[in-house]
């Protein structure tokens, strides 16, 4: 069961993480975009924060690291609250591929019906395991990039970074669920061997 749930999620990952895209994107580019000075001298910001009060690099203070941080933990929980409506169109995804057709961003997020897939807490824990360790990578990735790029674009880079990573997590979380078989669901009978020889 985990290793068909698993293959379904890996065989529909790029569309599955675009359907995640949907909500994750705006909502870290646009906090990126607020924060802007914030994540341009994110580098130097432990310098930042010893400075007395009043004193700023670039606009920034040190108490807006924290407003920054607050900022994105908030969203983070927000997103948290999201996730039924992304589980519901990554099941529209499973479905139609399951089905032989081709899934898309768009016909997933206009077919949010009451989709009731399982739940089974062994398999959804280790998509989320691997959703993470991927997530936690493509984030580093994007804070070295961040830091490399000039201060200008670095609210860019960091969004689209922190988007791409919470999609991806999403992505294994909502995929692995909604590949389960569902509940009161006839499990499939192992073909019958035919020896026509």
């Amino acid at each position: 069961m985990l290793d068909s749930a698993l293959g379904k999620t890996f065989a529909s990952l790029s569309t599955l993480v675009l359907v995640a895209c949907v909500l994750t994107l705006p909502i870290h580019v646009a906090h990126a975009f607020v924060f802007r000075n914030v994540l341009a001298v994110q580098e130097i910001g432990p310098e930042i924060q010893a400075f007395p009060e009043g004193r700023q690099v670039r606009g920034v203070a040190k108490g807006d690291f924290d407003a920054e941080r607050n900022w994105l933990l908030i969203l983070l929980g927000g997103e948290l609250a999201l996730l039924p409506f992304v589980y519901r169109a990554s099941r529209r995804v499973i479905t139609v591929e399951n089905e032989g057709g081709v899934a898309t961003v768009r016909d997933a997020w206009t077919h949010l019906g009451s989709q009731h897939g399982g739940f089974i807490l062994g398999p959804v824990l280790i998509g989320a395991a691997i959703g993470a360790v991927c997530g936690w990578l493509v984030w580093t990735i994007g804070k070295v990039i961040a830091d490399m790029a000039s201060a200008d674009l670095t609210w860019a880079v960091v969004g689209l970074s922190r988007a791409a990573a919470v999609a991806l997590v999403f992505a294994f979380v909502t995929g692995v669920t909604a590949s389960l078989p569902a509940r009161g669901a006839p499990q499939p009978q192992p073909v019958e061997d035919l020896n026509l020889y």
